[in-house]
């Protein structure tokens, strides 16, 4: 149990130097002759009172401890991130940064660029795209003001079921009746898709992306288990732990988010072959978590193949059914 505030007095008498604490100030433990480390929780044997040069040897002892990790482990992440997997599988867990900080900070820095640079009017832009490639969204008309409409382009059918979503003079049936002869929807879609629903998108369309956006995080994290287990199923007779194929997931999803979201801001940016960055990322993460899943579990060529297409094509099929929720959930909810 933890020990209340008022058992650690601050103004209390000087307490003597490393060498003779006999307990850590952290957790209580006794700890070595002339140890400069607690073996149960790892806090150093330093004064309880830190002056202000202790003080900043130990935030640049920390801050270079990360630094020197971070040198270390990206640039196995470009290239041979298989190295990070097997490296921290065989004990080496100090060289380079936790498989689980990693995910962290990738999908941080993956998802944050994309919340950045994805415009709140991308349903807008999609549907003046889908307008000027000609796509119809097809439904017949009647007569009436939604007549024309139904007869006119994407982008003029999509601006008027907004405007007539947040007019609130508009009632749910009237609404209902803009949609039919818009977009041919009918009642039995209901139980799946509601009329309040599309009422909602349609008058908060940019919200709904924010939404959406937001949700994605939770999402991947939880289709990490299903990824491991979906190793585990294909490798069932290697010796390797459940944990141990989580930890390759960790490593698989962190270069994927690294090249992703690097992909995404030279490609927002504009410069020469940007148009192909998403591609070249694509196929780059392809050809790293071949090599990943052929270096960490010892596999011929061929054996990995067949497992990389299965292993790609049923998550890949788990990661559209998850997006498909996420849409539809944040599309019901919001």
């Amino acid at each position: 149990m933890e020990k209340p505030a008022e058992d650690f007095p601050l103004y209390a008498d000087p307490i003597p130097g490393p060498d003779e604490h006999v307990h850590c100030l952290n957790c209580g433990h006794r700890f070595a002759p002339k140890a400069n480390f607690c073996a149960h929780c790892g806090q150093g044997n330093k004064p309880r009172r830190l002056q202000v040069g202790l003080l900043l040897s130990d935030f640049l002892e920390g801050y270079m401890n990360w630094e020197g990790k971070l040198w270390k482990t990206f640039p196995l992440l470009f290239y041979r991130p298989w190295q990070l997997t097997i490296a921290f599988l065989y004990g080496r867990r100090k060289r380079y940064i936790h498989p689980a900080r990693l995910y962290l900070f990738t999908s941080l820095f993956y998802f944050f660029t994309v919340s950045l640079l994805v415009p709140t009017d991308v349903i807008d832009t999609a549907f003046q795209r889908a307008d000027a490639l000609g796509i119809q969204m097809g439904g017949g008309a009647d007569d009436g003001e939604a007549e024309g409409v139904a007869a006119s382009s994407t982008r003029q059918r999509y601006f008027y079921l907004r405007q007539r979503a947040i007019d609130p003079d508009v009632s749910l049936e009237a609404f209902q009746e803009s949609l039919s002869e818009t977009m041919s929807w009918d009642s039995s879609y209901s139980p799946i898709v509601s009329v309040e629903g599309l009422r909602r998108f349609f008058a908060n369309s940019s919200t709904y992306v924010g939404n959406v956006l937001r949700n994605l995080p939770l999402m991947m994290f939880v289709l990490l288990p299903i990824f491991g287990l979906l190793l585990v199923l294909m490798l069932w007779r290697r010796p390797f732990f459940y944990a141990d194929h989580i930890i390759h997931a960790f490593h698989i999803h962190a270069f994927a988010y690294l090249f992703y979201g690097l992909a995404f801001i030279y490609n927002y940016l504009g410069w020469v072959g940007s148009d192909y960055a998403a591609w070249f990322s694509f196929f780059w993460v392809s050809m790293l978590g071949f090599g990943s899943l052929k270096k960490v579990y010892r596999l011929g060529f061929w054996s990995t193949t067949w497992r990389f297409i299965l292993l790609g094509t049923l998550y890949g099929s788990v990661l559209l059914l998850a997006l498909g929720l996420v849409f539809w959930l944040t599309f019901r909810y919001q």
